[in-house]
């Protein structure tokens, strides 16, 4: 079974099962807004594994929605939401992108990864999202009246 939209739902485990494998996702956030400079959103957690379960038990599950895009610039995206698995499975959403209108910066990060964290009762994996491409610097050059912009990402 698989819980594929944003929200708050419950999971019975039907008759006979007593292992079940669960995977959840954090969200991604959005990237930022800027008409100097803006960098992306983070991905979201991961965790995975197997849990023990007996017939008919229930588990509360929810699916984080994606981080909402900016509508206007300049600034910072917004975070993704965490997704759950019972108290078992957790990844967090990552972070929104940064944004700025201010030139002459260096540097400016991407959102942070979200992280995964399982609990002792599951046979499983945790990983942490990548951070969201940060900007390194802008550069101009003029050469003959031509003008020239250049954006180094990494």
């Amino acid at each position: 079974m698989a819980f594929l939209k944003p929200g708050t739902f419950t999971y019975t485990v039907p008759p006979g099962v007593n292992t079940i494998y669960v995977a959840v996702f954090g969200a991604g956030g959005s990237g930022g807004t800027g008409s100097y400079q803006a960098t992306g959103g983070g991905g979201g957690g991961f965790a995975g594994g197997y849990l023990k379960v007996t017939p008919f038990q229930s588990f509360t599950v929810t699916v984080g929605a994606g981080g909402t895009g900016r509508s206007t610039a300049p600034g910072n995206g917004n975070a993704g939401g965490t997704s759950s698995f019972g108290t078992d499975l957790t990844a967090t959403g990552g972070g929104g992108g940064n944004g700025t209108s201010t030139s002459g910066l260096t540097g400016l990060a991407g959102g942070a990864g979200g992280i995964g964290t399982k609990s002792a009762n599951v046979a499983g994996v945790v990983y942490s999202g990548g951070a969201g491409g940060r900007f390194l610097s802008t550069i101009t050059v003029t050469n003959n009246n031509n003008f020239g912009l250049y954006r180094d990402w990494e």
